[in-house]
């Protein structure tokens, strides 16, 4: 007998190596994936704007194949785009690395938005709530501005939170970025990474021409291009100007049709900018002209994570 209960105790023994083991290998495969770190970030430095479109080029980014079948977009973050990063480049070839620069951000932003409506739905209906649990509510509530009783929450509190937590229109985000930043050739964007000409007041960057009569109103400025798209969407998921774009946005959720599209929400914008529908126009123009609709439906690749700095030529 004793011969056999060894073999059992080996046999289990080998086992539990092989499931640990399993365990071990898919932590390592899925880990990059879901919890990056500094480590699964490639960085790459380039010259000008000539340097980045080889770079996007050997990475197989070309923005011409989302028009011919459905594929994801590169994890590619640059970090910036210093004064002068377009010289010597023809204004095409400037729009297209730009759009493809800022496009892997919009989505990013977007994904992050869909993460915290996901864990937003489930913990409203997970019943029990811990501390860290009740804070994360908070918080969201606090940068979303609406209000959330967490004691007793509504149903007209739930619906107003998910209405202001959910995401931008691909086109829209990528035409606001290239009007208000030149195609980040302003001021604004090479010393503060600021592309949607957010305002803020005391503090930021100062207009040359700015109206004393309004105040201290300033540019907000960002540590990077990301951070300037986070609060982009930020912006018109929280701020009252912008109520009738979540209205809007929420009906066509209502009815299915996501991923959203510009064209059904760009005559929302008209508090966006003192020329009020004027600019809507001119945005929708610059939209269509250079074909930014396409960009809509497209997704986030899960691959590589890269890190692009890019210096004045």
């Amino acid at each position: 007998m004793k011969p056999m209960t060894e073999a059992k105790i080996s046999l289990g023994g080998w086992i539990t190596f092989a499931l640990l083991l399993i365990v071990a290998v898919g932590l390592v495969l899925v880990r990059p994936m879901l919890l990056p770190t500094k480590s699964a970030v490639t960085s790459f430095k380039v010259k000008g704007g000539h340097g980045l479109g080889t770079l996007y080029h050997e990475l197989n980014y070309d923005l011409s194949a989302f028009s011919k079948e459905n594929i994801s977009v590169p994890q590619i973050y640059v970090r910036g785009f210093p004064k002068g990063w377009d010289n010597s480049l023809k204004g095409g070839q400037k729009k297209t690395l730009f759009y493809q620069s800022i496009l892997p951000l919009i989505l990013t932003v977007n994904r992050e938005i869909l993460d915290e409506r996901e864990r937003f739905s489930f913990l409203i209906s997970h019943g029990h709530l811990s501390e860290k649990q009740k804070l994360f509510l908070k918080d969201i509530g606090k940068r979303y501005r609406f209000k959330i009783d967490l004691e007793k929450i509504k149903p007209s509190q739930i619906k107003e939170a998910l209405r202001r937590i959910d995401t931008i229109p691909v086109s829209m985000g990528l035409g606001q970025a290239a009007y208000e930043s030149g195609y980040a050739t302003s001021r604004f964007a090479a010393e503060g990474n600021a592309l949607f000409g957010q305002w803020r007041w005391g503090k930021g960057l100062v207009p040359k021409n700015q109206r004393t009569g309004m105040g201290d109103y300033r540019i907000a400025t960002f540590p990077s291009p990301l951070g300037s798209v986070r609060a982009y969407a930020l912006n018109l998921n929280s701020h009252k100007s912008y109520r009738g774009f979540r209205q809007e946005r929420e009906k066509l959720r209502d009815k299915g049709e996501t991923p959203f599209s510009g064209k059904s929400l760009i005559n929302t914008l008209e508090a966006y900018s003192e020329r009020g529908m004027v600019y809507v126009e001119t945005l929708r123009r610059m939209i269509e002209k250079n074909n930014l609709w396409i960009f809509d439906p497209v997704s986030l690749g899960k691959g590589p994570i890269q890190e692009v700095e890019i210096s004045t030529p």
